[in-house]
């Protein structure tokens, strides 16, 4: 077992006190430097950065070492691009369009929502993938054709996509949301809820380390990270 040396732990440290006011050279810097002493406590880090039912909920930090690691370490993400919904918001997924692994987070949102079609049609919980789904002709769609990739990867015409997956289904989230702003909290499966529902989480009171530690208890062990 390789032992980690006083400078190697405060690189982890260094990243794992990323901030809101961190800038992207300082944060990439700091990722980089992380991941050479550590790849898996890393990779532990950078969703603990993201996490907003018990991390610091940090977006745009976080948007920008997905962004890299899609340029840079693309296999390694793609085994771990659903913990991204998981961590954050199936919206989050959007800030990887137009990096290698486009295609990979078209791929897991058709799975989502046909999973999510079949869930609503037996009235029980779904993912909020549909409600994050890109409108056509939108910013997003414009600039990287995600629609008409979704129409290629399925072999469905746009309109059939909207009318019998995204439509009903954002209704059908609808529905739930309506339940939770009423109070009616025995309707909600709250791990399918999108983390910014959480936003109403207690200031942090210890350290970054301890709540990092505490944290990473409450979670699945994770995956060995390797390229």
């Amino acid at each position: 077992m390789n032992t980690i040396t006083f400078e190697e732990l405060q690189y982890l440290q260094s990243f794992l006190n990323v901030d809101r006011l961190s800038t992207k050279e300082d944060t990439l810097e700091r990722f980089k430097k992380s991941w050479i002493v550590n790849k898996k406590t890393t990779f532990e880090i950078l969703f603990f950065l993201r996490d907003c039912r018990g991390g610091k909920g940090i977006r745009k930090q976080f948007y920008w070492v997905i962004n890299y690691m899609a340029r840079h370490h693309n296999q390694i993400l793609i085994k771990h691009l659903n913990r991204i919904p998981y961590f954050g918001c199936w919206k989050d997924l959007w800030e990887l369009a137009g990096t290698p692994v486009q295609q990979e987070v078209i791929d897991m949102y058709i799975a989502a929502i046909v999973i999510d079609r079949e869930h609503m049609l037996k009235n029980i919980p779904v993912s909020f993938a549909a409600k994050w789904f890109p409108r056509e002709k939108s910013t997003l769609d414009k600039e990287f054709d995600i629609v008409y990739n979704f129409s290629l990867s399925m072999n469905l015409a746009p309109s059939h996509i909207r009318k019998c997956f995204i439509t009903p289904l954002r209704k059908y989230i609808g529905v739930c949301e309506t339940n939770m702003s009423r109070g009616n909290w025995k309707s909600i499966d709250y791990n399918q809820q999108n983390s910014a529902n959480y936003k109403y989480r207690k200031a942090f009171k210890k350290t970054n380390k301890e709540i990092f530690i505490r944290w990473r208890e409450d979670k699945e062990t994770f995956s060995p990270v390797s390229e």
